[in-house]
């Protein structure tokens, strides 16, 4: 079992003043292995936030994020593929097709992704996940007419058989979570 906790698009302070206390509550650190974020940290406090969780930080140039992070990061963790990006950079935004072609062209299992700050994961027809971690924090889009809810995903790797779990501050106190099970070809 390996647990890597997939986050992205904070935009702290910029665009939400603090990480949710309630998050903070549930990512103790030494619980994960991995940490994979898509971006828009914005700020070196967040960075090290995330380090203090987990050794193994993998983050993704964010569009709001001052250029000290790859574009693009690969890796794999046992027999999975990942590759992580924000998202900014796949036109038209937001658009499942264009992910799918990204996912298939890179030749990852598993393709992690921000800038929309929705929680979404989609199946591809070849084979293989796409997974948005949403906004940690809530951070509205500048065309957001409500701000989403916070939300992470929780992913366990056990072989190729993915287990996610996705959780979403209902409120200050509330935490939904949701589970989802991938077996990878």
């Amino acid at each position: 079992m390996v647990l890597v906790l997939i986050i992205g698009d904070l935009h702290v302070p910029h665009r939400s003043p603090v990480f949710p206390s309630r998050f903070k509550s549930l990512l103790a650190p030494g619980k994960v292995q991995y940490i994979f974020c898509t971006g828009n940290l914005c700020t070196r406090e967040m960075e090290e936030y995330l380090r203090s969780l987990c050794s193994e930080v993998h983050i993704a140039q964010g569009d709001m994020d001052e250029g000290r992070y790859q574009e693009l990061v690969a890796l794999n963790v046992g027999s999975v593929s990942f590759a992580i990006c924000h998202g900014h950079q796949v036109l038209p935004w937001y658009d499942e097709t264009a992910l799918i072609a990204l996912q298939r062209d890179l030749g990852v299992d598993v393709l992690v992704v921000g800038h929309s700050h929705k929680i979404t994961t989609i199946e591809c027809p070849g084979g293989g996940i796409i997974i948005n971690p949403g906004t940690a924090t809530g951070a509205p889009r500048v065309i957001d007419v409500e701000a989403p809810k916070p939300s992470f995903v929780l992913m366990d790797i056990q072989g190729r058989k993915l287990v996610t779990y996705t959780y979403t501050l209902e409120n200050e106190d509330d935490v939904k979570v949701d589970r989802s099970i991938v077996q990878l070809r």
